[in-house]
């Protein structure tokens, strides 16, 4: 909690609805006033208490007054220079346009100056009344849609010194409509200004560093949450009607476009999309046209005709809360929509950072994503198992052979249907509990055509698993035996006697502990420290044969998984062999129990469509690692593991696995 209550006010055009500014700027306060703050709010058009709220009509970019200047603004156009050299004729002849052809009006100027003046009094009304000691400025000072209110803004900061958060979600370099215009002056001095009271928030690490490279402003990145800590409740009676509502019929397909219908959202692809499926489908669009007109609308909706393509513009019933529409149907909000959503499309060509995507996520829905650059930039390299495409759609995009995928996991492409040539066995598909197979939607499964069997030149040694960690000298120590550990920590001369025979933790012996660990604690943090960066590939096997070679993020999800999945009783690894190449395996059993998780056989499923075999794995496709039977809960079972470490940059990491219903040390 802090030292005391601040009163905050929050500043933007518009703070209603679900649009990007107005959900964030909700999460942001929800956060504050957890922690004790009062937020308080100004803006054209809001939705928050009236006690707490200032509005000034003439604030939100699309209030008449604001609209017009934009026209002149950023219209680049011949007629409004014409207008500007018509106001000064006697200057006509004395200079020819050397270096621009755009000139503002001298109306614009004086209503620009009168807004500012009126919005500036009204900034000064709402400091004072609410007694605000600290300004959040929700990208009023990033996107120049009212030219007036940022202008304003930074002169009331000016000559106050209020410190001020500017969090910026669009800035006008992104947007192709600001780049002609006549307020140069107008942008440069406020979107955003370069003051000393005034610290600046972005949502992505791209804008951090424009930021920087174009204004020397130094910038926190904070991207666009949702609260993980707290999944979405359970679709209630009310939310399960929805699909019906929206028009998507019994067996048809029903994918969700939940962006505003403006040209950067890209929504021609996900009507191409549906078109490729060839299968009944339904394309739900939960928005309505935002601040850019109603052209594009009209062209999404003459191309959904085009390619013969169900669409529903359904903005009408899908709202910030629940309710009626004058004509009675009922209204959803957008968590009520996303649960019934086959697939969310999400095909923008242009994002700040990506809130439909983190809902889909969310909702743990499947999602299609067009590989727009702050994607590939900031999120695609955390591993999210999407559907990708780059600006185009093709057949593979239509995921038409997909198996049905497993719910409830890091990991999002688990199954337990084998499709042959697009899914693979598990790393872990040895243990009963666990799901037998990983669809593989993107390229981070390889097969390698000759495959390095390790050139051992040590027999099977026996290894005794330094499971104890102690300090000694500010250093880290491993040892076998909690004796020698007390050793060690009682100091003295039996403590440097005892160290002769410990492991460093930079040894092989203390990464092999860390692995035990791991399983026997449940935590994969001790494991991760020996998994290399997630773009180097750790190598599978099964039964002492090579399987496919893995992408080690995925590898640290999936293990992350079983972790969570089965309960292990023990982790021994008692024999050592070392290679010629400098390589170490250890062999060991792991003795687990499958307790109450989820069976591998259950049901939550993602409802692609399928060309592959039932979830049992029979038919034609069916593979020779499918399980017999169903775990039985609570059973004991014991499966025979190795793992082998490669010393690289002073660390040792894992590049082999292996795993096996079989001892993988011969019997002597």
């Amino acid at each position: 909690m802090p030292s005391r209550a601040r009163n905050i006010g929050f500043i933007s055009t518009r703070f209603a609805g679900t649009d990007g500014v107005s959900l964030e700027t909700a999460k942001w306060a929800a956060v504050l006033e957890e922690l004790g703050h009062h937020c308080f709010y100004f803006a054209g058009q809001c939705d928050r208490p009236a006690s707490r709220s200032r509005v000034v009509p003439e604030a939100f970019y699309r209030h008449p007054l604001i609209a017009a200047i934009n026209q002149v603004a950023f219209a680049g156009a011949w007629e409004t220079t014409a207008e500007a050299r018509a106001a000064h004729p006697e200057l006509a002849g004395l200079y020819q346009d050397f270096f621009s052809i755009y000139a503002r009006p001298p109306r614009v100027t004086r209503q620009v100056q009168e807004l500012k003046e009126y919005f500036k009094q009204h900034l000064y009304v709402f400091a004072r009344d609410f007694g605000l000691e600290l300004l959040i400025v929700e990208n009023a000072l990033t996107i120049p849609l009212n030219l007036p209110l940022g202008l304003a803004l930074t002169e009331f900061v000016a000559e106050t010194g209020y410190p001020v958060i500017a969090h910026h979600h669009d800035f006008h370099w992104e947007r192709q409509r600001f780049l002609v215009n006549c307020v140069h002056d107008y942008i440069a001095a406020a979107f955003p200004p370069k003051l000393p009271s005034v610290r600046h928030v972005v949502i992505n690490t791209v804008q951090a560093g424009q930021l920087a490279e174009r204004l020397g402003v130094t910038a926190r990145v904070i991207p666009n949450v949702m609260d993980f800590d707290h999944p979405p409740p359970p679709s209630d009676d009310y939310a399960r009607q929805a699909r019906a509502d929206l028009g998507v019929r019994p067996g048809e397909f029903f994918l969700l476009q939940p962006t505003r219908i403006i040209q950067r959202k890209g929504i021609e692809h996900a009507i191409e999309l549906v078109r490729r499926l060839d299968r009944p489908a339904r394309l739900v669009i939960s928005h309505a046209a935002g601040d850019e007109g109603d052209e594009y609308e009209q062209r999404v909706r003459a191309y959904a005709r085009l390619l013969n393509v169900d669409v529903a513009f359904e903005a009408e019933i899908v709202q910030d809360e629940r309710g009626q529409t004058p004509a009675g149907r009922r209204i959803y909000t957008l968590g009520d929509v996303y649960p019934n959503a086959d697939l969310v499309t999400y095909p923008s060509t242009i994002e700040g950072f990506g809130n439909a995507f983190l809902e889909a996520v969310y909702h743990r829905r499947p999602l299609v994503v067009n590989r727009y650059s702050i994607y590939e930039v900031d999120i695609r390299p955390h591993g999210f198992r999407v559907v990708e495409f780059d600006n185009y759609i093709s057949r593979s995009t239509t995921i038409i052979n997909a198996p049905p995928l497993l719910g409830g996991y890091y990991y999002g492409n688990y199954c337990n249907t084998y499709v042959q040539a697009t899914t693979y066995p598990s790393i872990y598909c040895a243990y009963d509990g666990f799901p037998q197979y990983i669809y593989n939607s993107t390229p981070n499964i390889i097969i390698v055509g000759q495959p390095m069997y390790q050139p051992y030149v040590t027999p099977y040694l026996p290894f005794d698993t330094p499971n104890y960690s102690v300090t000694y000298n500010q250093n880290n120590y491993y040892v076998s035996n909690e004796s020698r550990a007390r050793e060690i920590e009682g100091g003295g001369a039996p403590a440097r006697a005892a160290i002769k025979n410990a492991y460093p933790a930079d040894s092989y012996q203390a990464a092999f502990a860390d692995i035990a660990r791991a399983w026997t604690e449940g935590d994969i943090a001790p494991l991760r420290k020996h998994i290399r960066d997630s773009d180097t590939r750790i190598s599978v096997f099964l039964n002492k044969k090579y399987s496919y070679s893995i992408a080690s993020g995925d590898f640290s999800q999936i293990t992350r998984d079983a972790l969570n999945r089965l309960h292990t009783v023990s982790f021994d690894l008692t024999r050592l062999r070392k290679s010629k190449t400098g390589d170490v395996t250890a062999y060991g059993t792991h003795i687990y129990r499958t307790g109450d998780a989820q069976s591998s056989k259950d049901t939550g499923t993602v409802p692609f469509d399928q060309n592959g075999t039932d979830a049992g794995g029979t038919g034609a496709d069916a593979s020779p690692y499918d399980k017999a039977a169903d775990p039985v809960a609570g059973a004991q079972k014991t499966v025979y593991v190795s793992y082998t470490l490669r010393h690289r940059d002073g660390q040792w990491y894992i590049v082999e696995v292996d795993s096996s219903d079989h001892d993988l040390v011969p019997a002597h």
